[in-house]
Protein backbone atom coordinates (compact mmCIF):
# COMPACT_ATOMS: atom_id res chain seq x y z
CA UNK A 1 0.00 0.00 0.00
CA UNK A 2 2.89 2.35 0.82
CA UNK A 3 4.49 1.69 -2.56
CA UNK A 4 1.19 2.27 -4.33
CA UNK A 5 0.76 5.54 -2.47
CA UNK A 6 4.24 6.68 -3.53
CA UNK A 7 3.57 6.08 -7.22
CA UNK A 8 0.27 7.95 -7.11
CA UNK A 9 1.85 11.00 -5.44
CA UNK A 10 5.29 11.07 -7.04
CA UNK A 11 6.27 14.47 -8.56
CA UNK A 12 6.06 15.03 -12.31
CA UNK A 13 9.12 15.02 -14.57
CA UNK A 14 8.91 18.80 -15.01
CA UNK A 15 8.95 19.28 -11.23
CA UNK A 16 12.03 17.06 -10.90
CA UNK A 17 13.73 18.98 -13.73
CA UNK A 18 12.90 22.29 -12.03
CA UNK A 19 14.36 21.11 -8.70
CA UNK A 20 17.45 19.78 -10.47
CA UNK A 21 17.98 23.19 -12.07
CA UNK A 22 17.88 24.83 -8.63
CA UNK A 23 20.35 22.22 -7.34
CA UNK A 24 22.76 22.87 -10.20
CA UNK A 25 22.58 26.64 -9.72
CA UNK A 26 23.13 26.29 -5.97
CA UNK A 27 26.18 24.12 -6.63
CA UNK A 28 27.70 26.80 -8.85
CA UNK A 29 27.06 29.59 -6.38
CA UNK A 30 28.78 27.66 -3.59
CA UNK A 31 31.95 27.21 -5.64
CA UNK A 32 33.53 30.45 -4.44
CA UNK A 33 36.73 30.00 -6.39
CA UNK A 34 34.76 29.73 -9.61
CA UNK A 35 32.35 32.63 -9.28
CA UNK A 36 34.67 34.83 -11.34
CA UNK A 37 33.65 32.76 -14.36
CA UNK A 38 30.06 34.01 -14.09
CA UNK A 39 29.76 37.22 -16.17
CA UNK A 40 28.34 40.34 -14.57
CA UNK A 41 24.57 40.94 -14.94
CA UNK A 42 25.11 43.85 -17.36
CA UNK A 43 26.83 41.45 -19.78
CA UNK A 44 23.38 40.17 -20.77
CA UNK A 45 21.34 42.35 -23.07
CA UNK A 46 17.67 43.04 -22.47
CA UNK A 47 14.97 45.25 -23.96
CA UNK A 48 14.65 48.18 -21.58
CA UNK A 49 11.82 50.72 -21.34
CA UNK A 50 13.61 54.06 -21.05
CA UNK A 51 10.80 56.62 -21.06
CA UNK A 52 7.09 56.74 -20.13
CA UNK A 53 6.13 57.56 -23.74
CA UNK A 54 7.37 54.08 -24.71
CA UNK A 55 4.99 52.31 -22.34
CA UNK A 56 2.41 49.96 -23.90
CA UNK A 57 -0.95 51.72 -24.26
CA UNK A 58 -2.80 48.66 -23.00
CA UNK A 59 -0.86 48.85 -19.75
CA UNK A 60 1.60 46.38 -18.30
CA UNK A 61 2.30 44.03 -15.42
CA UNK A 62 5.39 43.95 -13.24
CA UNK A 63 6.17 42.42 -9.86
CA UNK A 64 8.05 43.21 -6.68
CA UNK A 65 11.56 41.78 -6.73
CA UNK A 66 12.13 40.32 -3.28
CA UNK A 67 14.13 37.51 -1.73
CA UNK A 68 16.98 35.38 -3.01
CA UNK A 69 17.24 33.08 -6.00
CA UNK A 70 14.31 30.74 -5.27
CA UNK A 71 11.89 33.59 -4.54
CA UNK A 72 13.04 35.52 -7.61
CA UNK A 73 12.41 32.47 -9.81
CA UNK A 74 8.93 32.04 -8.36
CA UNK A 75 8.11 35.72 -8.82
CA UNK A 76 9.35 35.70 -12.42
CA UNK A 77 7.32 32.60 -13.31
CA UNK A 78 4.19 34.02 -11.65
CA UNK A 79 4.50 37.34 -13.47
CA UNK A 80 5.06 35.53 -16.76
CA UNK A 81 1.93 33.41 -16.30
CA UNK A 82 -0.47 36.01 -14.90
CA UNK A 83 0.45 38.65 -17.46
CA UNK A 84 -0.20 36.17 -20.27
CA UNK A 85 -3.44 35.07 -18.62
CA UNK A 86 -4.66 38.67 -18.47
CA UNK A 87 -3.46 39.63 -21.94
CA UNK A 88 -0.92 42.20 -20.72
CA UNK A 89 2.79 42.61 -21.51
CA UNK A 90 5.10 41.77 -18.62
CA UNK A 91 8.22 43.69 -17.60
CA UNK A 92 10.63 42.69 -14.85
CA UNK A 93 12.40 45.08 -12.45
CA UNK A 94 16.07 45.77 -13.17
CA UNK A 95 17.14 44.05 -9.95
CA UNK A 96 15.34 40.87 -10.98
CA UNK A 97 17.14 40.92 -14.31
CA UNK A 98 20.44 41.32 -12.44
CA UNK A 99 19.65 38.30 -10.29
CA UNK A 100 18.38 35.93 -12.99
CA UNK A 101 19.94 36.93 -16.32
CA UNK A 102 23.48 35.77 -15.47
CA UNK A 103 22.13 32.27 -14.82
CA UNK A 104 19.08 31.71 -17.03
CA UNK A 105 18.05 32.53 -20.61
CA UNK A 106 15.10 34.67 -19.51
CA UNK A 107 13.24 36.67 -22.17
CA UNK A 108 10.99 39.19 -20.40
CA UNK A 109 11.99 42.82 -21.04
CA UNK A 110 13.27 45.05 -18.25
CA UNK A 111 11.50 48.09 -16.84
CA UNK A 112 14.11 50.72 -16.06
CA UNK A 113 13.96 51.91 -12.44
CA UNK A 114 13.78 55.59 -13.42
CA UNK A 115 10.72 54.87 -15.56
CA UNK A 116 9.11 52.61 -12.96
CA UNK A 117 9.27 55.40 -10.39
CA UNK A 118 7.09 57.63 -12.61
CA UNK A 119 4.32 55.12 -13.29
CA UNK A 120 1.08 55.33 -11.23
CA UNK A 121 1.16 51.69 -10.12
CA UNK A 122 -1.78 49.80 -8.72
CA UNK A 123 -0.42 47.25 -6.26
CA UNK A 124 -2.17 43.89 -6.37
CA UNK A 125 -1.40 41.45 -3.56
CA UNK A 126 -1.16 37.76 -4.38
CA UNK A 127 -1.75 34.86 -2.04
CA UNK A 128 0.65 31.92 -2.00
CA UNK A 129 -1.51 29.96 -4.44
CA UNK A 130 -3.58 30.56 -7.58
CA UNK A 131 -7.07 32.02 -7.18
CA UNK A 132 -9.93 32.27 -9.68
CA UNK A 133 -9.96 36.07 -9.37
CA UNK A 134 -6.44 36.26 -10.78
CA UNK A 135 -7.87 35.47 -14.22
CA UNK A 136 -9.25 39.04 -14.29
CA UNK A 137 -6.87 41.38 -12.48
CA UNK A 138 -8.15 45.00 -12.71
CA UNK A 139 -5.99 48.01 -13.42
CA UNK A 140 -3.81 49.31 -16.24
CA UNK A 141 -0.36 49.44 -14.65
CA UNK A 142 -0.31 46.60 -12.15
CA UNK A 143 2.49 45.70 -9.76
CA UNK A 144 2.06 42.25 -8.24
CA UNK A 145 3.11 41.94 -4.60
CA UNK A 146 3.57 39.17 -2.06
CA UNK A 147 5.71 36.03 -2.21
CA UNK A 148 4.03 33.95 -4.94
CA UNK A 149 5.93 30.70 -5.40
CA UNK A 150 3.28 28.04 -5.89
CA UNK A 151 3.30 25.86 -8.98
CA UNK A 152 -0.44 26.51 -9.24
CA UNK A 153 0.25 29.89 -10.87
CA UNK A 154 2.11 28.52 -13.86
CA UNK A 155 1.74 24.73 -14.10
CA UNK A 156 -0.30 25.12 -17.32
CA UNK A 157 2.73 26.86 -18.88
CA UNK A 158 5.37 24.54 -17.44
CA UNK A 159 7.06 23.95 -20.80
CA UNK A 160 7.47 27.70 -21.37
CA UNK A 161 8.64 28.26 -17.80
CA UNK A 162 11.24 25.51 -18.16
CA UNK A 163 12.45 27.23 -21.33
CA UNK A 164 12.75 30.52 -19.44
CA UNK A 165 14.88 28.80 -16.80
CA UNK A 166 17.25 27.16 -19.26
CA UNK A 167 20.76 27.52 -17.87
CA UNK A 168 23.44 29.42 -19.74
CA UNK A 169 26.05 27.09 -21.18
CA UNK A 170 28.84 28.41 -18.96
CA UNK A 171 26.76 27.75 -15.82
CA UNK A 172 25.86 24.22 -16.88
CA UNK A 173 29.43 23.41 -17.91
CA UNK A 174 30.92 24.75 -14.68
CA UNK A 175 28.43 22.80 -12.56
CA UNK A 176 29.10 19.61 -14.52
CA UNK A 177 32.85 20.15 -14.17
CA UNK A 178 32.47 20.52 -10.41
CA UNK A 179 30.29 17.39 -10.14
CA UNK A 180 32.69 15.37 -12.30
CA UNK A 181 35.49 16.41 -9.96
CA UNK A 182 33.56 15.09 -6.97
CA UNK A 183 32.77 11.90 -8.82
CA UNK A 184 36.42 11.29 -9.69
CA UNK A 185 37.48 11.99 -6.12
CA UNK A 186 34.96 9.83 -4.29
CA UNK A 187 33.51 7.19 -6.57
CA UNK A 188 32.93 6.78 -10.27
CA UNK A 189 29.44 5.42 -9.66
CA UNK A 190 28.43 8.10 -7.17
CA UNK A 191 24.80 9.19 -7.05
CA UNK A 192 24.24 12.90 -6.41
CA UNK A 193 21.39 13.88 -4.13
CA UNK A 194 20.44 17.55 -3.82
CA UNK A 195 19.05 18.77 -0.49
CA UNK A 196 17.71 22.33 -0.16
CA UNK A 197 17.81 23.55 3.45
CA UNK A 198 16.59 27.08 4.19
CA UNK A 199 18.97 27.39 7.13
CA UNK A 200 19.02 31.19 7.13
CA UNK A 201 15.25 31.38 7.52
CA UNK A 202 15.22 28.86 10.35
CA UNK A 203 18.06 30.56 12.21
CA UNK A 204 17.07 34.21 11.74
CA UNK A 205 13.39 34.39 10.74
CA UNK A 206 11.60 31.55 12.54
CA UNK A 207 12.70 32.61 16.08
CA UNK A 208 10.82 35.89 15.57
Amino acid sequence: AAIKGYWTTRPSFSTIYFLFAIFVVSTVFHCHQRLALVPAPWAYSARVVLAPRHLPREGLFTINSKGRLGNQMGEYATLYALAKLNGRPAFIPAQMHSALAPIFRITLPVLHSSTASRIPWQNYHLNDWMEEEYHHIPGRYVRLTGYPSSWTFYHHLRHEILQEFTLHDHVREEAQRFLRGLQARWAEQATFVGVHVRRGDYVHVMPR
